[in-house]
């Protein structure tokens, strides 16, 4: 990183590198004002990490910068919902297949709800409080996926739960969790609460479909991937796992096609490049 800049003569003494994860530097970055922002963490945490803790320093007029909004559905999910939470409006603009701006145009409200003015605490406002605490937990439970602490995560998760019984993303990530654990009826009935609270989330209902694929329900997996797919078609892991699961099931020349797509989405990959010449022999052979 250092030698990058050093090339191009922008390695000086206004220069800062942090070392460590997104949740844990950005909080504490020795920043006030920023006139450009650029986003490269691929997922949907650490681009939410970036937004929440970077956006809010970003002066109006400047750029926000996302460069793998088109490739990864984490990432532009992230973004989608921050925008949501905060009514940023302002128009999202491509500048190649991937990457994408905006210009910031105007302040915007804070994650962070106001404290009560009063000491009593209507029904709607506990309803707030709640989900905040619910926001809180959820949180906390990321960094401790982040360390590897999966059953402290999973607790965490499920007071979240608790709190807010409406938070899809918490049976997510448990969902996830129970497919590194191995649980894979578990996984599938986190996701699926997950796809029924959010049904317009194609991330959900990829995770879904890794989980049915794993329980060996390879028809209902074959289903969730391609429902994943009508909600987001340019879901590269959507496409890789149903092209995976296509392959699997000898039915090469529509996984060549996935792969097509996959091509279209990322010309220089060689990977993708290589399995399509498999892929191209084998539906000879057929």
């Amino acid at each position: 990183m250092k030698a990058n800049f050093e090339r191009y003569g922008l390695l000086d003494d206004q220069v800062r590198f942090l070392k460590g994860w997104f949740r844990e530097t950005l909080p504490k970055a020795p920043i006030e004002r920023l006139a450009i922002v650029r986003l490269d963490g691929d997922m949907y945490e650490s681009t939410l990490d970036g937004l929440v803790n970077l956006y809010p320093k970003l002066s109006v007029g400047g750029y926000l910068i996302v460069d793998d909004y088109g490739a990864v559905s984490g990432c532009r999910q992230a973004v989608l919902d921050y925008r949501e939470r905060l009514g940023i409006t302002d128009e999202i603009i491509p500048t190649d297949w991937t990457a994408v701006y905006w210009r910031r145009s105007n302040e915007t409200m804070s994650l962070q709800p106001p404290p009560d003015q009063r000491a009593g605490v209507q029904p709607a406002e506990a309803a707030g409080r709640g989900r905040q605490q619910a926001l809180e937990l959820f949180e906390e439970a990321r960094s401790l996926i982040g360390i590897g602490n999966l059953p402290e995560a999973a607790a965490s998760f499920r007071q979240a739960l608790q709190a807010d019984a409406g938070l899809a993303a918490a049976h997510y990530y448990l969902g996830y969790i129970a497919l590194e654990q191995s649980d894979k009826a578990q996984a599938v009935a986190e996701f699926r609460r997950a796809t029924q609270l959010e049904p317009d989330r194609s991330d959900f209902f990829n995770g879904l479909g890794a989980a049915l694929q794993a329980a060996g329900e390879t028809i209902a997996a074959e289903g969730a991937f391609r429902r994943a797919l009508e909600l987001d078609h340019r879901n590269v892991d959507a496409l890789r796992n149903l092209a995976e699961l296509l392959e699997n099931a000898k039915r090469y020349s529509e996984a060549l096609d996935l792969h097509t797509l996959l091509l279209a989405l990322d010309p220089t990959n060689e990977a993708t490049l290589t399995k399509m010449g498999e892929l191209s022999r084998l539906s000879a052979t057929m």
